[in-house]
């Protein structure tokens, strides 16, 4: 027999419940005893969406920043391999013109 379930209303943000929902879909037809229980709160800390104190909006901005950080390395290296290839060639020049 399906039994119905209890929704604790403590998760103050509904984005937070359908985050909840997701990972417990995933459990679907699983008993509800205590390693499932256990499972279930690890499965959620380990999609970040439970003990982060981070919500959906905030992993959003984390992989925006993620992107840029990569967009300044590579430009930081594109600037280094510039440098160097200058140094390269004014030393190429002065050996010529000695």
């Amino acid at each position: 027999m399906v039994k119905p379930w209890s929704i604790s209303t403590t998760v103050r943000n509904p984005e937070r419940i359908r985050d909840f929902l997701k990972i417990l879909k995933t459990m679907e037809g699983e008993g509800w005893s205590r390693t499932n229980q256990k499972k279930f709160q690890i499965l959620l800390i380990q999609h970040k969406f439970y003990g982060y104190g981070i919500g959906r909006e905030d992993l959003e901005k984390e992989e925006e920043i993620k992107k840029e950080i990569k967009k300044e390395i590579k430009t930081i290296k594109r600037e280094r391999k510039k440098k160097r290839f200058c140094k390269l060639l004014r030393a190429k020049a002065r050996s010529v013109l000695i």
